[in-house]
């Protein structure tokens, strides 16, 4: 006989209680439901991980990031102002990758950590706090300027401002790139966040304001200020006692500050002392042999031979790309050296030139700059472009080509960055722009005037609709 486990109602046997209908099939145990459950549930979460270590992080561009205090262009902010892209990313875990464009900030009493980041499309601020900030800091992995990093945290999004968490130290990865060995006169504004190593004289040392040391080194090509800053320092240690006339080598990233280029120590560890009698960068003495232009190191001084391929004026002066057979090399000339080169109208496309200087990277390009006009020597002529293009041939589709047209000048139209010349060939008229730069070097011009014969060289251009003619030198400006 036994109980009812429904009504307790005293039962001999017999699937159902005869009183309640309960059924008498033995029940398990309330604490082996409440561990079932639990194992179950536990299980579950198991293999919720295990699918989510198997899913990629969604990798996204900084400007993509809606309401956008991640620094978004005008035209980004606009379309995102209704913030309805932002309210579906904020608190999501997404991944961006960047450059680090300003000094890590660290607040070691606070155990926080932020640097920004910079992808090309926009900027975006990453923090760390507490437990990730000190695992960076202990285990040395702690973002630099000029840093290529990868991070994957937690997006918070609000009207006005975007940044990203950091919720796990072994969620940034970081690219320290090797410094490039220039001499301090190949560094300028164009090598921003690019790591450079100098080796040079320590002028002096000096601290304009508690937390900041400037130290300002130079050697026979030019001089520079290196900054450690008091991060830098609580982050990587105090740097060695520096005294005038020490030679050191030393390295860190191309920073500007209003806008001149100094170098911002990464770590107080990258000044190595040199022996006295170290020979630093050279006085620019010219070197006996002609190097290949694919051979020429940055920041150092080359003697190049090559073709003149194009040419370009610029408010102060000229650049020539040459060519060798193994590389372009932009031979640029400032005005005051340009004028004094001699046979400087045989300077032109279809000339062969032999040139020394330093060589720097401008806007990406390699450059050679020669100081003075001696350094350029015109080992053969270039000759006034021969073909000529009727004007009624030239339209948009020869826009950034260069074109040589002849006739007679019809009109004369100076203003106060150059002169207008409008030529007539018989098929059409065409605006021909010389710049200021470029004036001063057409022959004769002070006699131009309307009813000459002119042949002018230069590229097509196109200004509210109307096509120009835009000579880049003045010896490609010929009045007959």
């Amino acid at each position: 006989m036994s109980l009812c486990p429904s009504c307790g109602w005293r039962v001999e046997g017999g699937e159902t209680c005869p009183r309640c209908g309960a059924s008498l099939k033995r029940r398990l145990p309330w604490r082996v439901l409440q561990y079932g459950a639990l194992l179950v549930a536990m299980g579950g979460l198991a293999l919720l991980l295990y699918a989510a270590r198997g899913t990629p992080v969604t990798h996204l561009d900084i400007g993509a990031i809606g309401a956008a205090g991640a620094s978004l262009s005008p035209a980004r902010a606009d379309a995102h102002h209704d913030g309805a892209f932002g309210a579906a990313q904020n608190l999501a875990y997404v991944e961006i990758s960047g450059v680090v464009t300003q000094p890590t900030t660290y607040n070691p009493e606070a155990q926080t950590l932020a640097f920004r980041v910079d992808d090309g499309t926009g900027e975006m601020l990453v923090s760390a706090f507490k437990n990730e900030t000190m695992a960076l800091v202990k285990g040395g992995h702690v973002p630099a300027l000029g840093d290529h990093v990868t991070v994957q945290g937690t997006l918070r999004l609000r009207e006005d401002f975007a940044a990203l968490t950091l919720n796990l130290a072994e969620a940034l990865k970081l690219e320290r790139p090797t410094p490039l060995a220039l001499t301090i006169g190949a560094i300028n504004s164009d090598l921003a966040l690019q790591p450079v190593e100098v080796s040079a004289r320590v002028v002096s040392t000096r601290e304009p304001y508690a937390g900041l040391t400037l130290i300002t080194l130079q050697d026979e090509t030019g001089e520079i200020d290196a900054a450690l800053d008091e991060t830098t320092r609580l982050l990587t240690g105090n740097p060695p006692k520096l005294a005038p006339g020490d030679r050191v080598r030393l390295s860190g990233v191309v920073e500007l500050f209003k806008g001149t280029p100094q170098i911002t120590l990464i770590t107080s560890q990258s000044i190595e002392f040199l022996p006295p009698d170290t020979a630093l960068a050279d006085n620019l003495l010219e070197p006996e042999a002609v190097t290949p232009i694919v051979d020429v190191r940055v920041g150092a001084a080359a003697k190049v031979e090559g073709e003149v391929k194009s040419v370009e004026s610029f408010s102060s002066g000229f650049s020539f790309v040459l060519e060798d057979g193994s590389g372009p090399v932009a031979l640029a000339l400032r005005d005051r050296v340009y004028q004094k080169v001699v046979g400087v109208e045989g300077l032109r496309v279809g000339a062969r030139v032999r040139a020394f200087g330093l060589t720097t990277i401008f806007n990406g390009t390699l450059q050679i700059a020669p100081e003075q006009a001696e350094d350029v020597t015109i080992v053969t002529a270039g000759k006034p472009a021969e073909a000529v293009t009727a004007i009624r041939e030239i339209g948009l589709a020869q826009v950034g080509q260069v074109l040589t047209i002849g006739g007679k000048v019809v009109a004369v139209n100076p203003f106060s960055e150059g002169t207008r010349l409008t030529v007539d060939d018989g098929t059409g008229t065409s605006v021909v722009l010389i710049w200021e730069s470029v004036l001063g070097y057409v022959p004769e011009v002070e006699w131009v005037a309307v009813g000459q014969s002119a042949r002018v060289t230069g590229q097509v251009a196109q200004f509210q609709g109307t096509i120009e003619i835009v000579p880049q030198i003045g010896f490609d400006v010929i009045l007959e």
